[in-house]
């Protein structure tokens, strides 16, 4: 009897958990619970399960072609099948090696089904080259457009969507860097720069800075930032080969540093600028950590509030900062963007009016659709009718309302980590044209998109509030 690898076995367990409790398969493999102590175990456990939570999709449809009544087939037994069928579909793998590791995988969730997962799993591998290039498709359009989903893995209505935004040739670098490791990229406190110890453990892990301020995408916005500070920016970010030598130093345990997508960090320097800063959806405050560590180390005096929906994140940023002796002049709110003046009500009860601020940033959330290299579960969650009107219809209102929180001559700054333009750049047309938008002008905008090699697909407009 074939014995199953170590890391199909941790894999299987991780994507099983994560499915039945709607958690994330990646947070799951970063605790001990399933750990492996074999480096390579623990990289082809990782690549199974992100690959298989991106691909989830195409690799039932690839299984259900098989399948007499797919419907019946349990939830575990399924997870393992698709283990082995994404071997075959998306890592070339051996089908000897594949079929047979697969078969005993599905016969450790249930003996009675190993023999049909063995025919299943002949059968996907045998219909390989005709499920990947779907001949059977007579119109050449869409033909093609189903074979970039399928050899993807993604939904063909979502390719068809990148397609009509970014064209074919956009198209196919975007689904060429899909189901590729992101670069990882760190932003540090600047206190820790100052450990040689930590000086070291960069070194360890191969670090190479990134000079956020004149990189490839976002160097020509970066450039005109109002703030001068960016113009000369220290060395905080920098690029890593290996995440798990810092994660066992504590690094990111003693907030020494944030793991944060170059783009991401780029985004938040543009709200780098003197004065009154109201950040919205803060979340576990990533982009606090890379505002407040970029300030303290450039000398700039400012007042940031973080708004926060979430009680536990806000709580989890505002431990963060305090913990890297950066929380100074940073008050942590909890409260619905939605419903700004409620949610700054303390804060305003100081002044005669609603308080305005120099710089307003609005993180908005959003499909996430430049960001599922790392967080695989987006793309079989995101629906059409999420990105044409849930999303919009949230990021609208909250850009409507706190546009009403800038000062005159300050800066209304929208963020979102998606590629969509219904998110991005037409939605802040849409502002623009809209009573609450009529007083701000756009100053730029970026795109950037999730490519090999590079960060993640990130927008960013900055408005300026030219009247009342």
């Amino acid at each position: 009897m074939t014995r199953v690898s170590p890391a199909r076995r941790v894999a299987l367990r991780a994507l099983c958990q994560a499915e039945h409790d709607a958690v994330y398969v990646r947070e799951l493999l970063g605790t001990k619970d399933y750990r492996l102590d074999d480096v390579r175990d623990a990289a082809f456990a990782l690549r199974l399960a992100l690959g298989v939570t991106a691909t989830r999709g195409c690799l039932d449809e690839a299984l259900n072609a098989h399948l007499m009544h797919p419907q019946k087939l349990s939830m575990r037994v399924r997870m393992a099948l698709r283990i082995a069928a994404f071997e075959l579909l998306y890592l070339d793998a051996s089908p000897r090696v594949a079929v047979s590791q697969g078969v005993e995988l599905v016969h450790t969730q249930a003996r009675a089904a190993a023999g049909l997962a063995n025919a299943v799993l002949h059968c996907v591998a045998d219909a390989r080259s005709d499920y990947l290039a779907p001949t059977d498709i007579s119109d050449e359009r869409e033909r093609s457009y189903v074979a970039f989903a399928r050899q993807a893995g993604m939904p063909h209505w979502l390719v068809k969507r990148f397609a009509t935004a970014y064209g074919d040739e956009q198209l196919q670098a975007i689904l060429a860097a899909a189901l590729e490791a992101a670069p990882v990229s760190i932003c540090c406190n600047p206190r820790a720069l100052q450990s040689s110890h930590f000086q070291q453990l960069l070194q360890e892990v191969h670090a190479s800075p990134v000079a956020l301020h004149v990189h490839n995408e976002v160097d020509e916005a970066i450039e005109h930032s109002a703030c001068e500070a960016t113009k000369a920016l220290p060395q905080l970010s920098y690029y890593v080969d290996e995440i798990a030598p810092l994660i066992r130093a504590g690094v990111f345990a003693q907030s020494d540093a944030v793991v944060s997508d170059v783009h991401a960090q780029a985004v938040a320097l543009r709200a780098l600028r003197a004065g009154s800063l109201l950040e919205i959806g803060a979340g576990r405050g990533t982009k606090s950590f890379v505002l407040t560590a970029y300030a303290a180390a450039t000398g700039l005096e400012r007042k940031h509030v973080a708004l926060e929906i979430s009680a536990q994140k806000a709580q989890l940023n505002q431990e963060r900062l305090r913990q890297a002796g950066l929380g100074a002049g940073v008050e942590i709110v909890v409260g619905d963007a939605l419903q700004l003046d409620k949610a700054l009500a303390s804060q305003d009860k100081a002044g005669s009016c609603p308080q305005r601020f120099d710089t307003v940033l609005v993180d908005a959330p959003c499909s996430g659709t430049g960001t599922m290299r790392r967080h695989p579960e987006i793309v079989w969650r995101v629906t059409p009718e999420a990105l044409d009107e849930s999303f919009p219809y949230v990021q609208l209102t909250m850009l409507q309302e706190a546009s009403a929180r800038v000062e005159v001559s300050g800066e209304l700054i929208y963020a979102t980590c998606s590629i969509m333009p219904q998110e991005n750049s037409e939605l802040v047309a849409a502002f623009l044209a809209s009573q609450a938008g009529a007083s701000f002008t756009l100053i730029d905008e970026v795109q950037t998109l999730p490519l090999l090699g590079l960060g993640d697909g990130h927008y960013c407009a900055r408005m300026q509030r030219i009247g009342e």
